[in-house]
């Protein structure tokens, strides 16, 4: 006789690529199903990498059959057909929990899972409603959502108060669930670094500074490029290495990059798949984003001890505890991140030794155990 599982969770996001998003998505699902739950996910997009790691899990995908091109209408056809086809999977799955991620799946997933009788509907705001202001007649959608959702989980503090002060949504269903950091075997990307600098052209006398974070236009590469134009002359030498996959702004990177001759101190390594070895390599993170809700890629530089820095927005000033585990500048501002650099690279010893010491406190205080148990709280909370 086969044993229940303790609790059936469907989750819907909006597609499987290596986002932030959907990396936590995995790390939780694959948790709960190791402690006997069974989690299902219906992206509205099911083409993307982490299907893969899904279904290795043993954890099933549902594509819901959305795609983003072809005609306005075309989408809106294909968006309705993607609801009906979540509808049909929660009436014949009868999950315990729909848990759904970021603005568009967050007001299908809750509408639907409505519809269909889900006892526990929860919806994830990850980050600063910024959204809103690029598309103000978003924000009754959001609230909308609110609306719907039995909770409302924010990934930070600044989220949540964000949240609060946005849409004004009943205050008792929010809650703030921080991001989790996957275990990373520290010795081997120590024991890497060396044949990373080298196959990256890092001379031993050069400062390695690295971001994280696909090229929009928000995560403020361009500030950063800014900011190495003015350390051009310095006595130290100085690298930029920018990792993240193109969403527009890589050909206004490289024309700005070719405009200041910095081709020999700022490189665009793309998307990769060895982040963690990559971070090893360098001497310093640097996170110039001009918003952010709770940012992985800042936890994981800090859990491999890198010193870092980081505009003070959204969830920063959390991760950083007030710019007590780095240094925080104001964001659009390449002067400050330089001001920075040059303070982090005159005492980079003494820099790399407080950050693998406070790397301790990053790996107990966002473990995947701790996500998990705050996660099966809140499931446990029926209406």
């Amino acid at each position: 006789m086969t044993t229940p599982p303790d609790t059936r969770i469907v989750f819907t996001l909006a597609g499987l690529d290596e986002g932030g998003t959907e990396k936590q998505l995995l790390l939780l699902a694959q948790a709960l199903t190791r402690r006997g739950n069974e989690c299902l996910v219906a992206p509205l997009d099911g083409s993307g990498p982490i299907g893969r790691q899904l279904s290795a899990a043993g954890i099933t995908v549902h594509d819901l059959g959305f795609r983003r091109r072809g005609s306005a209408i075309g989408q809106l056809l294909l968006l309705a057909r993607a609801a009906i086809r979540l509808w049909r999977l929660l009436r014949r799955v009868r999950p315990d929990v729909l848990q759904a991620y970021l603005p568009l799946p967050n007001l299908v997933g809750s509408v639907v899972a409505r519809l269909a009788g889900v006892p526990q509907i929860i919806t994830n705001r990850r980050g600063i409603g910024m959204h809103q202001k690029r598309h103000p007649l978003w924000a009754p959608f959001d609230r909308l959502a609110n609306g719907a959702s039995h909770r409302i989980v924010a990934n930070s503090k600044a989220v949540r108060e964000d949240t609060m002060e946005r849409d004004r949504p009943d205050e008792t269903k929010l809650s703030v669930i921080y991001n989790a950091m996957p275990d990373i075997d520290i010795s081997a990307v120590e024991s890497s670094r060396v044949a990373m600098r080298r196959s990256l052209g890092i001379e031993d006398d050069e400062i390695a500074i690295v971001c994280v974070g696909n090229l929009y236009a928000y995560k403020g590469h361009m500030d950063m490029v800014h900011a190495m134009a003015r350390l051009k002359d310095q006595k130290k030498r100085y690298r930029l290495y920018l990792v993240g996959d193109d969403r527009g702004e890589r050909q206004a990177l490289l024309n700005l990059i070719s405009a200041q001759e910095l081709g020999q101190m700022v490189t665009l390594l793309g998307a990769r798949s060895d982040v963690p070895d990559v971070l090893g390599a360098m001497d310093i993170f640097a996170l110039p984003s001009h918003e952010e809700g709770f940012s992985n890629a800042l936890l994981e530089a800090m859990l491999v001890g890198l010193p870092v820095i980081a505009t003070n927005v959204g969830g920063n000033p959390e991760a950083l505890e007030g710019g007590g585990l780095g240094i925080l500048v104001p964001c659009y501002s390449p002067e400050a991140l330089a001001q920075a650099v040059r303070q982090m690279g005159e005492n980079l010893p003494d820099a790399a030794r407080r950050a693998s010491e406070q790397a301790h406190h990053i790996r107990a205080k966002y473990s995947v155990n701790q996500m998990v148990a705050a996660y099966l709280r809140l499931y446990d909370a029926r209406q």
